[in-house]
């Protein structure tokens, strides 16, 4: 394990040349420990430091958090699986390497504390400025922007990294990512529509006792 800080400090402007300087020393370890370091760093961001005080987080919150970081490691595997897989089958010239594509992916989470931070910053200025007419308005579209800005972002980061790790043109890892990411974002997706379909079945269910 060899967790570059320097790394961290380049990889969201130049993935490219980040990764290919780390390549050799970048392990599944050292993607599974960054990703566990810079959630929970978005996660204060996000969360704690808006309320100011861990007091007024309940412990539920920091359960879920905790359970979604377990989750969430698993889902980085299975990305860095399905990316790495795809990349090599697009590419006749590839070289898988999961290991290095799960390092590469931890890494590119730091888009995820910089989109953050972005957003702490704008959302205060948006609650505290007198020149928004419509906070209530500008914040959500505020949200949608930076999500999608965030997201494509996160696509480029990442998707060099699925290049650099797996030796394939930076285009393949690219759409191999973004196949991967439009996979799980619907897979989640339905899952949530599930849940709901059932806590709405049960909820109907229930009331008809009344």
């Amino acid at each position: 394990m060899a967790l570059s800080l320097a790394a961290l400090m380049t990889v969201v402007l130049y993935p490219k040349s980040t990764f290919k300087a780390i390549k050799d020393r970048t392990s599944m370890l050292d993607g599974i420990i960054l990703y566990i370091i810079l959630t929970s760093l978005s996660f204060i961001i996000t969360i704690i430091l808006p309320m100011r005080t861990l007091s007024g987080v309940s412990s539920e919150l920091i359960i879920g958090f905790f359970l979604g970081l377990i989750i969430g490691s698993i889902i980085l595997i299975i990305m860095a699986f399905l990316a790495a897989k795809i990349a090599t089958l697009l590419s006749k010239k590839g070289s898988y390497n999961l290991g290095k594509t799960v390092g590469f992916i931890g890494y590119g989470h730091a888009v995820s504390v910089v989109m953050s931070a972005i957003f702490i910053l704008i959302l205060s200025f948006a609650v505290s400025s007198t020149s928004i007419s419509s906070p209530r308005t500008f914040i959500p579209n505020m949200t949608i922007v930076l999500g999608l800005i965030g997201f494509i972002w996160s696509v480029y980061v990442n998707g060099s990294g699925v290049s650099i790790a797996n030796e394939v043109g930076l285009g393949v890892g690219i759409i191999s990512y973004l196949i991967v990411a439009i996979i799980m974002i619907l897979v989640l997706l339905g899952i949530l529509a599930a849940i709901l379909s059932i806590g709405i079945s049960t909820w109907t269910a229930t009331t008809m006792f009344f």
